[in-house]
């Protein structure tokens, strides 16, 4: 830990300057690819998605891109073609995507290299992909440090945002917000976690909404209310970290379902085929609905969840009483409320 700080250290005084009120001005990237590719493709960032917005030619082995963009900000450059939806511009979930943190107006340089999720691949120019970097090395990555240090930068609401936001309690996300500077506070990522922190809190009601399910038939999540203990889920079959605890939460299902536990689950898939495959695949076979629209889906929108998987657990009377339980921690949770011996891991 002491290793990783010592190294964040060198950073703060580059990282602490380079951010400002909101700016937009020319912007110059550059770069070389080791790839044998033809096109690589600039991207922004929104909903936890990469949408590609512009393209550059590829002229031995070179690349670059001259344009207005706002500042600061997190863009992505990509060459993976095949997962990007031409209709929409939209990138797939589990497309690589090199991220490139814009500080200021200053030129850009980059050594695009694929290989083993962009290890080898530099970026100059650019202190928030130097405080990035350090960061995702590091061995013992500490949130509150980072956003201590490193308050000015873009880097900070970025992590905050896309790593911590399901996995902290919305006090923790409180004081972690505090501690950000005021010229971020307009940053897609700020507004929305600030949306997080107000919505759909322990204690309060649970937010109703109708979705299709898997036949098409709309169902709301009141009509599944007033009984037992709902888990509402917000997964997809293309997160891998959905398909880690998938298990889980089928044991679960099995252990209470006649005890007074159900379960309405909200895919965030956009492929209705690849959704359905995995509900079979996982045995996931309690109500499923989606608008299949992605970090769009409409339910998602309502409870602000910005990852995957996430959940409330929602009593008889409509009150959300727990959220984000996972692992052990859903088991022991539905025995303190539903009896049961909590079961072993071992």
């Amino acid at each position: 830990m002491k290793n990783l700080f010592a190294s964040l250290g060198t950073l703060l005084l580059i990282g602490q300057g380079v951010a400002a009120q909101a700016q937009s001005a020319p912007i110059n990237i550059s770069g070389t690819v080791t790839t044998n590719v033809k096109t690589i493709y600039l991207q922004n960032y929104h909903l936890r998605t990469f949408h590609v917005f512009d393209s550059a030619k590829v002229v031995n082995g070179k690349f670059s891109f001259n344009k207005k963009l706002k500042y600061p900000e997190v863009y992505g450059l990509a060459i993976d073609t095949s997962a990007i939806d031409a209709k929409e511009g939209q990138q797939h979930p589990d497309q690589q995507t090199l991220p490139l943190f814009l500080d200021n107006k200053n030129p850009v340089t980059v050594v695009f290299d694929t290989v083993g999720r962009f290890k080898n691949a530099t970026v100059t120019g650019s202190a928030g992909n130097d405080v990035y970097k350090v960061f995702k090395n590091g061995k013992e990555p500490q949130l509150a440090g980072l956003v201590k240090q490193y308050s000015k930068s873009i880097v900070a609401p970025y992590v905050l945002y896309r790593t911590y936001s399901s996995s902290i309690s919305p006090e923790e996300l409180k004081k972690d917000l505090a501690l950000l500077d005021e010229s971020l506070s307009e940053t897609q990522y700020v507004v929305d976690l600030n949306k997080l922190v107000e919505t759909a809190p322990i204690g309060s009601k649970a937010i109703d909404f109708t979705l299709p399910d898997v036949n098409g038939k709309k169902i709301s999540l009141s009509s599944k209310l007033g009984k037992n203990y709902v888990l509402l889920e917000f997964w997809a079959s293309w997160c891998p970290v959905c398909r880690k605890e998938n298990p889980n939460v089928v044991k679960n299902f099995k252990k209470y379902k006649d005890k007074g536990f159900d379960i309405f689950a909200v895919s965030l898939d956009r492929n209705k085929a690849a959704w359905l495959k995995g509900v079979k695949d996982f045995g996931l076979y309690w109500t499923q609905v989606s608008d299949l629209r992605l970090w769009d889906n409409s339910a998602a929108q309502l409870y602000g969840f910005r990852a995957l998987p996430s959940n409330v657990l929602i009593d008889p009377q409509g009150n959300i009483i727990a959220k984000n339980l996972a692992g052990e921690e859903l088991d022991k949770k539905l025995a303190e409320l539903l009896g049961g011996k909590i079961a072993s891991n071992n």
